[in-house]
């Protein structure tokens, strides 16, 4: 790895840092639903990157209740082990332990969650 690449990679770094403290567990964020994939929605929250939502909180009946463009009320869960911002759409408990939702990253999810839906 060169200077320019070493360089590169302090400053990801360093904003990734700076980017997990910007959000407190709970706290309320707006976005717009930017892309829906198997397992996972993602959402668009004027920030560094895109937060992630798993797909089952929103299906009622088996029907998935929003789409691309919706935009939508959220709450920020945590961070992934991926730098993932891990949103939901209750309003957990921050007086709570949260379940670790940071266990698996998203790639790691959405294959478990594809493998199970061929079986």
């Amino acid at each position: 790895m060169n200077t320019t690449d070493s360089n590169i990679q302090e400053l990801i770094s360093d904003s990734f840092a700076n980017f997990k403290s910007s959000f407190e567990p709970g706290e309320k964020i707006k976005g717009v639903v930017s892309s829906i994939t198997k397992a996972n929605v993602f959402v668009d929250i004027n920030a560094k990157g895109e937060g992630v939502i798993d797909k089952n909180e929103f299906l009622k009946d088996g029907e998935l209740t929003i789409k691309p463009g919706d935009e939508i009320e959220t709450y920020f869960a945590g961070m992934g082990k991926g730098n993932e911002l891990l949103l939901t759409v209750s309003q957990p408990n921050v007086d709570k332990p949260q379940p670790n939702r940071n266990d698996l990253t998203l790639k790691q999810r959405d294959a478990s969650h594809q493998a199970s839906e061929s079986s």
